[in-house]
C-alpha cells in the first residue's frame, strides 16, 4: 500500500484525488491550502461532475490545510498548486518523502527548472495535463473536456516511481509516457500561451476564441514565437496528444495549407471548449496570475537567446495590467496584439 498526497485540490487536483480514492486501496491525503476548503471537503467529500455525470462523492483519509501537516514517508506527492507556490511547497514536501519518494509536478506551465533548484532530478516527474476542468462555486470540480496525461521523468528519476505514477493517474484519464518530458511540456506551452493567456486578456473561452479567424491567426503567430524560442533553447518538441505536431499550427511551415490550420484549431476549440481561463479565474479571485510560468518562460529564454518575442511581451504586460485593475478583460484588447503578429 502506498502513501500518497495530492497537494492542491482545485479543478485538476480534486478529480485526481477523488479517482485515486475510489479506484485504489492506497492511503490518500489531500492538501487544500485553506481552512474552510479543508473543512468542507472533509465534511462533504470530494464531488466531481465528469463530462455531464456526477460521480459518487468520496472522502480522503484526511484533508489538511498545509503541507506541514502531512504524515512523513510519502511515496508520491502529486503537486497541483499554482506555480507561484511551487518553491515553498517543494521545499516543505521534500522532508515528507521517503528516500525514494517523488514529486509529480502538474502545473499549468513550465516549472521543471524551478523545481530542480530544490530537488534532485531523481525525485522529480513532469506531467502535462491535456484535459480541461473548472472549479464550481460549490467547491466541486467539473471536467469539461476529455484528454490524457503526458508523463515523464528526468534522466535519473526512479523508474519504478514513474511506472507507479502512470498507473495511478490512469484512473483519471489515459497516460502517455515519454522520455522527452521537457519537449512535451514545451509543446503544451505552445497552446497554453494562447488559450490561457488570451482567455485572461479577452474573457473568452477556448471555444469562443477559436471560432474566430482573427484569433486563430493570432494563435499561429504566438505559437511561432514559442517554437522559435524553444528551438533556440534546444527543445525537441513532442506531438500534442501524440498526434499533432505544433509546427503544423505555426507560420514556420507551409504544410498543412492555411485553411487546414484554421480547421484544426476550430475543431480543437469545439472539442475542448472548456470554461473560463484558469488565469482569468485567478485574477478574479485576487490571486497572482501564472503568467511568468507560461508566457514569461518564452519571453525569458527569448531574451537569453536573442529571439524576439513581441507578442509574449505584450501579453505579459496586458495580463499584469488586468491583474492590477488598470484594464478589464475584453475582446477589444486583441487590437493591442494584432500589429505585433508577423511571420
Amino acid at each position: 500500500m502506498l502513501t500518497i498526497a495530492v497537494v492542491g485540490l482545485g479543478a485538476i487536483g480534486l478529480p485526481v484525488a477523488a479517482r485515486l480514492r475510489s479506484h485504489t486501496p492506497h492511503r490518500i491525503y489531500g492538501v487544500a491550502g485553506r481552512t474552510a476548503t479543508a473543512q468542507r471537503l472533509k465534511a462533504q467529500g470530494l464531488k466531481v461532475l465528469r463530462l455531464g455525470e456526477w460521480e459518487p462523492p468520496v472522502h480522503l483519509d484526511d484533508v489538511f490545510v498545509s503541507v506541514e501537516e502531512l504524515p512523513e514517508l510519502l511515496d508520491i506527492a502529486f503537486v497541483v498548486t499554482k506555480t507561484e507556490a511551487v518553491p515553498e511547497v517543494v521545499q516543505a514536501l521534500l522532508p515528507k518523502l521517503k528516500p525514494t519518494g517523488v514529486l509529480v509536478m502538474m502545473q499549468n506551465g513550465y516549472i521543471l527548472d524551478t523545481v530542480l533548484r530544490y530537488a534532485h532530478e531523481s525525485r522529480v516527474i513532469g506531467c502535462s495535463v491535456v484535459w480541461s476542468a473548472s472549479l464550481r462555486e460549490d467547491g466541486s470540480a467539473e471536467i469539461t473536456g476529455p484528454g490524457n496525461f503526458v508523463l515523464g521523468g528526468l534522466p535519473h528519476t526512479f523508474p519504478f516511481r514513474i511506472a507507479q505514477a502512470a498507473e495511478l493517474l490512469g484512473h483519471t484519464f489515459p497516460v502517455k509516457r515519454t522520455n522527452n518530458i521537457r519537449g512535451a511540456l514545451w509543446s503544451k506551452l505552445c497552446v497554453n500561451s494562447c488559450i490561457t493567456t488570451l482567455g485572461a486578456i479577452t474573457g473568452l473561452t477556448f471555444g469562443e476564441q477559436t471560432s474566430r479567424g482573427d484569433f486563430r491567426e493570432l494563435y499561429f503567430a504566438i505559437i511561432t514565437e514559442t517554437l522559435r524560442v524553444g528551438t533556440a533553447h534546444g527543445i525537441v518538441f513532442e506531438k500534442l496528444n501524440d498526434k499533432l505536431d505544433p509546427f503544423a499550427l505555426s507560420n514556420l511551415r507551409s504544410w498543412p495549407p492555411r485553411f487546414v490550420k484554421h480547421l484544426i484549431l476550430a475543431v480543437m476549440g469545439r472539442k475542448y471548449k472548456g470554461g473560463e481561463s484558469s488565469m482569468l479565474q485567478s485574477i478574479r479571485r485576487g490571486r497572482k496570475p501564472e503568467i511568468e510560468a507560461i508566457n514569461g518562460v518564452v519571453a525569458h529564454w527569448g531574451k537569453y537567446h536573442s529571439v524576439p518575442t513581441p507578442l509574449h511581451d505584450k501579453m505579459i504586460e496586458l495580463v499584469q495590467e488586468i491583474a492590477e485593475g488598470k484594464r478589464q478583460p475584453s475582446p477589444a484588447l486583441l487590437a493591442q496584439l494584432q500589429p505585433l503578429a508577423s511571420n
